[in-house]
């Protein structure tokens, strides 16, 4: 099935599936293990796979990567975002956060199955765009932990449809949208600076320029679809995300947890 984008999502775009393809997915993730000083570039990874399950068993948590300037973050969540396309890095992202919230809640629609960058939150200007990015945060965020939207009238006042998140959100900012509800439907990753080893960064994203991230998701989507029986797919991860949970603390939110779980 072919699928043609506009704009930045045009970047969506993975080889055909390599059945000779060699190298080796464990040497991949002990890069991203190497990625961070305490390992958490792995539930990134977490993040652009589980992205692909959801017409199995929809998303319900976005991931935040929070960080001052320099400390990388931008081109982690590119690395990251390269796994659907090589033309993805630290500087072509599919959306960033000043863009509108219709413009992000359709993007997030249209990204179904598949990994959604939002990058740069920085809450910072007036009292009104300060308000209006959390507000916008607030919306899109909430839109995939609830896997709901807000429908809307025609200009006929027919009912038209809410656009709901269809993939799983990521998102980057040097600041953290408010609201302790919010944030909890979200697994924030907070990097400090020299937590990112540089080495590593680079061979990851050479890596991706290389197509090699990408040919690993197609492989994968191949891998998949011939399992594609639903309930078979459903029975497995609920078993994955119970193996999961039993491993974590029982501390903490509920939510937390089951979230963190269905990354790992």
């Amino acid at each position: 099935i072919e699928t043609e984008l506009q704009g930045s999502l045009s970047n969506y775009d993975l080889p055909p599936p390599n059945e000779s393809y060699n190298k080796k997915l464990s040497d991949i993730l002990q890069n991203f293990s190497n990625l961070m000083d305490d390992g958490a570039a792995l539930l990134l990874v977490g993040a652009a796979f589980r992205a692909t399950l959801s017409y199995f068993t929809k998303s319900t948590v976005s991931v935040f990567l929070q960080g001052t300037t320099g400390t990388f973050k931008t081109a982690t969540a590119g690395c990251i975002q390269a796994f659907f396309g090589k033309n993805f890095s630290g500087s072509h992202l599919p959306e960033n956060w000043s863009s509108t919230g219709n413009a992000m809640e359709k993007k997030a629609f249209l990204c179904k199955d598949a990994l959604f960058t939002i990058d740069d939150f920085v809450a910072r200007g007036t009292p009104s765009e300060v308000s209006r990015l959390h507000r916008d945060a607030e919306r899109v965020l909430r839109a995939q932990g609830n896997q709901s939207g807000r429908d809307r009238l025609t200009s006929t006042t027919a009912l038209r449809g809410a656009y709901i998140p269809r993939g799983l959100i990521l998102a980057t900012g040097e600041d953290i949208p408010n609201g302790h509800s919010l944030q909890a439907r979200c697994v924030i990753l907070s990097i400090k600076k020299g937590a990112t080893d540089t080495d590593t960064l680079t061979a990851l994203q050479e890596l991706a320029e290389d197509e090699v991230l990408a040919q690993v998701m197609s492989n994968f989507l191949s891998w998949v679809a011939g399992k594609a029986d639903a309930k078979q797919v459903n029975d497995l991860m609920k078993m994955a995300h119970s193996d999961c949970m039993i491993k974590l603390p029982t501390s903490g939110h509920t939510r937390m947890r089951d979230n963190l779980a269905s990354l790992m």
